[in-house]
């Protein structure tokens, strides 16, 4: 929510400067005038926007464009009402049959929880009606004052008279436009700024959100189509080469007077905003995409690394949620990654890089996660249908995004992260209060809890940046497994907190690892031994780093077994299965009665 009103009010405040500048490319001081006029507007209307947006809130219901508007929802949320319940629960029964005492009890509890249920969507709806209707009157407003003065009006007072007189006349009391059509290019230009502008029925976009309407099932994949693809679009509106190769700009181009000019003026804007991201990006100021790799990638937020955020000393702020600029930082900050890796006898692999880095930034919208999962599911053979089925479940939950933000917010260090193995484990971590039960997630190095951290921070600890340096070559997290046994969430806890406080010769993994990297023939300044550029696992540094690693594993995994009997007996039975399995003695048959006799002799 706070992302959506941030966002729109960076472009309420992006579209009047940029009416400016086309201004300025047209030497055209009447445009100029109306676009301060406009930025102006945003200030005056303010209260009057606040308080149609309440009545958008308590209606559920867009204002502007007329009752039953939603904006960005796209279809109408409220579902969970006293009359919809009352006419499901009634339906193929004769006409006149009444609801029972209990069929009646339910669907009045239906309507009172209904409108707290749908908070998120009236929040949404009310959020977008606000900024539309204050674009939509600073615009008008702008347009009315310049269209007075061009008209012969000078005093200031018959001006603002005439501007006033012509808002009453263009909205009803209640808040909507009384003439749809005359006002159209006013509506456009509000619709603009909350990226809820029609898609149009000859576009690939429109096309789909057209079936997704007519097979409602994929509402669940894809919710949101309107806004994503207007956002792609502003985003290469604003992007220099591939904005002016486009359709919308050629056809801007070709109308000329103050189109033209207000495309070129988006393509400088877009051009200021890259200017400053690749800087940023090449300062190493913005991180990007995080590594495929689920172990470069743990090694990596270990450091107190966030992807997709701008470092403000050693604090992370995201920002991949402030589109379109947020997907132009992500780009950059990619490209630049990506730029790091080429030699002059691979440049070929740039577009393929630049193919990368825009479909790793468009999967990472949150508006795109669930299409991206579905997708990955059915194209990745190695997807795991459990691990698919949690991250849906979880999002069926109501206020489960808003629960996760108060965790991060208000909690932080004393609410860990937890281990989630399963579904169930996935929505109690997802319902306040049932989430306490789960066992910490922790750092396999430290053995620490990993914290919530609404801002994390670099923690600046060594041995932390060398294993994510490292990362790629040397031993990650333990596995789930032991010994071929499936560990419960609360083991493999366990397992990683002994993994990092186990001490040898008085010293934990951290401290030993730390020991290793301080000594001269590590040589961690790279001074004398480089890092081979191929098959890096087999360099002297991974080694020595494996060396240690191992000798904790299996102190952690033999002190985890002699504190756990039952999972002690069940490696002895699948060390026995397979021992006899290998040889030939165990077979379907006699399976039981074998394992059936190890256990009398434990």
């Amino acid at each position: 929510m706070a992302a959506n009103a941030g966002s729109n009010f960076l472009k309420s405040l992006l579209m009047p400067t940029e009416q400016y500048l086309s201004g300025v490319f047209t030497r055209d001081k009447a445009l100029r005038q109306e676009a301060i006029d406009t930025l102006s507007g945003l200030y005056t209307y303010f209260t009057d926007s606040m308080k149609l947006a309440h009545k958008a809130f308590k209606a559920e219901s867009g204002i502007l464009e007329g009752a039953g508007s939603v904006g960005k929802m796209e279809t109408n949320g409220a579902q969970i009402t006293y009359d919809n319940i009352k006419a499901m629960m009634l339906d193929g029964k004769p006409r006149g049959t009444q609801l029972t005492t209990i069929q009646e009890l339910i669907a009045s509890s239906a309507g009172v929880l209904g409108p707290y249920l749908r908070l998120p969507s009236r929040i949404l709806v009310s959020t977008d009606e606000f900024f539309k209707q204050l674009n939509f009157r600073a615009s008008l407003s702008a347009s009315l004052r310049r269209e007075a003065m061009e008209g012969g009006l000078k005093d200031a007072q018959r001006i603002d008279a005439y501007v006033k007189e012509q808002m009453n006349l263009a909205t009803t009391g209640w808040g909507t436009v009384r003439n749809e059509e005359a006002l159209k290019p006013y509506l456009e230009y509000a619709r603009q700024a909350t990226w809820t502008q029609d898609l149009g029925e000859h576009t690939y976009a429109g096309g789909f959100q057209r079936y997704a309407n007519d097979h409602p099932l994929m509402r669940v994949v894809v919710p949101f189509i309107k806004t994503p693809a207007n956002i792609l679009r502003d985003f290469v509106a604003h992007t220099p080469v591939i904005g002016q190769m486009s359709k919308q700009y050629r056809a801007a181009l070709a109308a000329g007077g103050e189109q033209a000019a207000l495309a070129r003026a988006k393509m400088a804007t877009g051009s200021l905003m890259w200017a400053g991201a690749v800087c940023l990006a090449i300062s190493g100021s913005i991180t990007g995409s995080p590594p495929k790799d689920p172990k470069q990638r743990k090694a990596l937020e270990a450091t107190g690394w966030q992807a997709h955020s701008i470092k403000i000393g050693d604090s992370y702020y995201s920002y991949r949620r402030y589109d379109p600029a947020g997907m132009v930082l992500g780009l950059a900050a990619d490209l630049a990654v990506a730029g790091q890796h080429l030699t002059e006898a691979r440049y070929s692999e740039l577009t393929a890089s630049a193919i990368l880095a825009l479909a790793n930034n468009v999967t990472s919208r949150t508006y795109m996660q669930d299409v991206a999962e579905v997708v990955n599911f059915i194209t990745d053979e190695e997807a795991k249908p459990e691990l698919f089925m949690r991250n849906q479940a979880t999002t069926l939950i109501p206020f489960s995004a808003a629960t996760r933000y108060a965790r991060q917010y208000m909690t932080g260090e004393d609410d860990p992260m937890r281990e989630v193995r399963g579904i169930m484990d996935a929505i109690l971590n997802t319902v306040p209060g049932f989430h306490d039960d789960l066992p910490a997630k922790r750092n396999w190095i430290t053995g620490e809890p990993v914290d919530y951290r609404l801002i994390p921070r670099d923690k600046h600890d060594p041995v932390l940046d060398e294993m994510n340096r490292m990362a790629q070559a040397v031993n990650g997290p333990p596995a789930y497994t032991l010994h071929g046994v499936d560990l419960t969430a609360g083991q493999y806890s366990r397992l990683t907190e002994l993994h990092g406080t186990v001490t040898i010769q008085g010293k934990t993994l951290h401290e030993a690892l730390g020991e290793l990297f301080d000594s001269p023939q590590y040589d961690i300044e790279r001074m004398t031994l480089a890092d081979p550029p191929s098959d890096k696992d087999q360099s002297p540094r991974a080694l020595m780093i494996k060396r240690v690693i191992n000798a904790y594993r299996r102190e952690a995994q033999d002190q985890l077994i002699d504190e756990e009997p039952k999972l002690a007996q069940s490696i002895r039975q699948n060390d026995y299965q397979r021992q006899m399995t290998k040889r030939g003695q165990m077979t379907r048959a006699n399976q039981q009665e074998l394992l059936a006799a190890l256990v009398d002799d434990m």
